[in-house]
């Protein structure tokens, strides 16, 4: 095993630590406003704001991924979400925790993970070599998705066990030991480009946040790699957003639960297979290849109440997302000098993160004003050759809805296989 490797293991363990921390938390407090509040928009509001702090400041992430020492980066910003939480926790202990006090704990945590992904990101282009990229991508997605699935179990025994207090000393403590072994680590900087060198005596300005958008629009074959990873991500985005409501339409809470695990074990499965595998090539081919794969699981999903296929279908569809972003990230990284990777990654992460945020913000106005209204038993589409298929009924206009969405995507990943740009986003 190479040094970098050795690195890359021991800083992939500590991001495990403080994704589970911060995962575990936000379960546990977005349960914590819905328990306090009785309002599903006082709910939807916790997850809204951990998005909206990634998008306005990941572009000043990735300026600092540049020109900073990302080891000093990625302890920095653990070390600012761990007093966050520990100023949440004293908060909870006095009795007098407020639900705005938990938006503004989620709107300060948020920015400081906005804050480190550039660095976490532009720094494995430093470890490994470029045909080792895609396992790279896979170990650091493995640590955010074993987080995804340990967290609601962890967040659910603790919060039974030692109450809210308890659960914050516990994301204090994993926190804690992320920043230690961060704090501790060796990373090699990466070299400056000439430009920046010329304005570090003046701080951070305009062109530095402009360089990523730049860069990525002289690409054409990243930008129309960018544009379609985008759009996919907004269909993802309506899906992540509507699947809960489609199932609770033929299920219970309970397997509604073990569907999204077994989502989570397929997520974890994908990166394994990543990392099994020593090389890759064809780096595009497989992200639109996957993304067919992902698209066809969202058709099965609308066909079908069946609990095993649902469940069937979820793990192949966050399988193929997994292995998607990982090849995604990896043909970025082996593309972007290291010296440009913080703010170009970081332009590209704004764009998708603004298309997220759409799909959330759209996602239910559709479904509710225009698709579930069609699928009912006495709607327009419900009581004729769709609603056969389909089904009528709650869920079955959201299930329209994955169809066209599944779809779409089949049909966007068409067109990026048939386009000259994507031959080779490396030219």
């Amino acid at each position: 095993m190479t040094r970098g490797w050795r690195t890359l293991l021991v800083m992939a363990t500590a991001l495990l630590l403080a994704f589970v921390g911060l995962r575990v938390v936000e379960f546990v407090i977005a349960i914590w406003v819905y328990e306090h509040s009785g309002s599903i928009s006082q709910f939807s509001l916790v997850f809204l704001l951990t998005i909206l702090p990634a998008i306005a400041l990941s572009p000043l992430g990735g300026v600092l991924a540049d020109r900073w020492s990302r080891r000093a980066v990625l302890a920095g910003t653990t070390l600012g979400a761990a007093l966050a939480c520990a100023a949440l926790a004293a908060v909870a202990a006095s009795g007098t925790l407020q639900v705005w006090q938990v938006y503004l704990f989620t709107l300060v945590a948020s920015g400081f993970s906005a804050l480190q992904w550039p660095a976490i990101s532009a720094t494995l282009a430093l470890l490994v070599d470029k045909p080792e990229l895609p396992r790279a991508n896979s170990l650091v997605q493995l640590a955010f998705s074993v987080a995804q699935v340990v967290a609601p179990l962890l967040g659910g025994v603790l919060l039974q066990a030692v109450q809210l207090s308890g659960v914050l000393v516990f994301c204090i403590a994993a926190l804690g030991a992320a920043v230690l072994v961060l704090a501790l680590l060796r990373l090699p900087r990466a070299p400056a480009d000439e430009a920046s060198s010329a304005r570090a005596a003046t701080g951070i300005g305009l062109a530095d946040f402009l360089t990523g958008w730049r860069y990525i629009a002289a690409h054409p074959a990243l930008l129309a790699l960018a544009l379609f990873v985008i759009a996919n991500t907004f269909f993802m985005g309506m899906v992540t957003v509507l699947a809960i409501p489609m199932i609770l339409g033929f299920s219970s809470k309970a397997v509604l639960g073990t569907i999204l695990s077994t989502g989570g074990v397929g997520m974890v499965a994908g990166c394994l297979l990543i990392g099994l595998r020593r090389r890759a090539d064809r780096l595009v081919q497989r992200v639109v290849a996957y993304q067919v794969v992902a698209g066809l699981a969202m058709v099965s999903v609308s066909l079908t109440e069946s609990v095993a296929l649902v469940m069937a279908s979820a793990f192949v569809y966050f399988f193929s997302l997994a292995i998607v972003g990982a090849y995604y990230d990896a043909i970025w990284q082996g593309t972007v000098a290291p010296a440009l990777q913080g703010r170009v990654l970081s332009a590209r992460k704004t764009a998708t993160l603004l298309s997220q945020l759409l799909a959330y913000l759209s996602a239910g106005v559709v479904a509710q004003q225009w698709f579930e209204p069609l699928m009912r038993a006495d709607g327009y589409l419900g009581g004729g050759l769709v609603g056969n298929l389909l089904g009528s009924g709650p869920g079955r206009g959201i299930a329209l809805l994955f169809l066209l969405l599944g779809l779409a995507t089949v049909l966007a990943s068409g067109l990026a296989w048939r386009s000259p740009h994507l031959a080779s986003p490396s030219r």
